[in-house]
């Protein structure tokens, strides 16, 4: 499959709006990375770091409460979740969109036919807004208390 293929796959999965098809966009996105280039880069760049924004931003609100609707799409132990390697892995892509967009990449033609019309274009400043990009806001205070309260509500009761 092709950069442009991919770009379609993983973006149609962010279309389904659903934090579990969001985390499979983001497993395919980082998979086809490699040989990616330009605006298919950038559009792909752009789907790991909304969606790891959208998985640490449900996990920071809402822990593991809403878990049966994402659960599939993370294998293993979920109070054992990578909290701050998604953080940094979500800075990353997010640091790579914008050298991307400094370099004259521009993803929207690429990704309006899967989100056109209610997706602001990732990076954008309606798109932070919506989304509340914190990457910068989680500093270690931020992981330790995610990560702490996901083990805690993993213990039995």
């Amino acid at each position: 499959m092709d950069a442009i293929e991919s770009v379609a796959q993983v973006h149609a999965l962010i279309a389904e709006r659903e934090i579990a098809a969001s985390m499979r966009a983001c497993a395919l996105a980082r998979a086809s990375l490699e040989g990616a280039r330009g605006n298919a880069l950038l559009a792909l760049q752009e789907a790991i770091a909304d969606s790891l924004d959208a998985m640490l931003t449900e996990l920071g609100e809402h822990g593991l409460q809403n878990q049966a609707l994402w659960e599939e799409a993370v294998p293993g132990n979920v109070g054992n979740l990578d909290v701050a390697g998604m953080t940094r892995d979500c800075a990353a892509a997010w640091q790579e969109v914008k050298r991307l967009r400094a370099a004259g990449c521009e993803s929207q033609a690429l990704i309006s036919p899967h989100v056109g019309g209610w997706m602001d274009p990732i990076g954008s400043r309606d798109w932070q807004n919506k989304l509340r990009l914190a990457v910068a806001h989680r500093d270690a205070k931020w992981i330790d208390r995610v990560t702490r309260s996901l083990r805690d509500d993993e213990a039995p009761e």
